[in-house]
């Protein structure tokens, strides 16, 4: 994995030229000058003046999610000058290259298709009265015990908070789960927390996509038993 400021570097530069492709996630989020430098930096890192240094750049994203953060009004009256917009698809470094979209159509979250219309309305800025009061009626509404759910939170603590609730209040002895690290890698890039406690009953939301097809990231589950 690189940062932008790897990317920089000129210790870096002998593995730059070695590399054929670059994967940026949540491309939304890169502003149209991130991508402008980073187009600039490949140029000068592997001395070849194509776009990217002559890199395949292959980016993923939602542009309806996470946009490009813009600071300050100074920055967004800068942006105003030379940009059309702050997102990565309106740098300069893109206008003579060739972009082939890959379009994701299928939802793995959710199956409801009724609630995948109602979240689809909200993403495209469609949604009137009629959705807005359906979302309302369920304000409230009571789940059973046996019902998957989730609760949103503002801070890590509240949610943090609301899990040792909940598995303090079943029935059974707690099993712990210390992870394994390797490498060189800070507390702020876990994906979860290094220690992890589980009892039977405990719900469960994975957070990585598993290769033999049975989850994907986002899936929710109950713990059933400990082999």
């Amino acid at each position: 994995l690189l940062t932008i400021s790897d990317i920089s570097k000129p210790k870096n530069w002998k593995l730059l030229k070695k590399l054929d492709a670059i994967v940026i996630d949540e491309i939304s989020m890169v502003r149209a000058d991130l991508l402008d430098a980073i187009d600039q930096s490949l140029r000068l890192a592997r001395g070849n003046d194509q776009p990217f240094g002559g890199l395949q750049m292959i980016m993923f994203g939602d542009v309806f999610q996470l946009p490009p953060v813009i600071s300050t009004n100074e920055e967004k009256a800068w942006f105003d000058l030379h940009y059309n917009s702050p997102y990565f698809f309106d740098a300069h470094c893109l206008e003579h290259v060739r972009i082939h979209s890959i379009v994701l159509e299928t939802v793995y979250r959710q199956s409801d298709t009724r609630f995948i219309h109602l979240l689809d309305s909200i993403r495209h800025g469609e949604a009137g009265e009629e959705i807005l009061e359906e979302f309302n009626r369920n304000v409230g509404r009571e789940f059973g015990k046996d019902d998957l759910y989730i609760t949103i939170c503002s801070h890590n603590y509240k949610a943090d908070a609301i899990n040792q609730k909940r598995i303090q209040a079943l029935p059974g002895k707690p099993r712990i789960y210390n992870a394994e690290v390797t490498g060189n890698v800070s507390v702020k890039q876990m994906p979860v927390d290094t220690i992890l406690t589980l009892k039977e009953g405990s719900q469960v939301i994975f957070v990585k996509n598993d290769p033999r097809q049975r989850f994907v990231n986002g899936t929710l589950g109950v713990v059933t038993g400990f082999t």
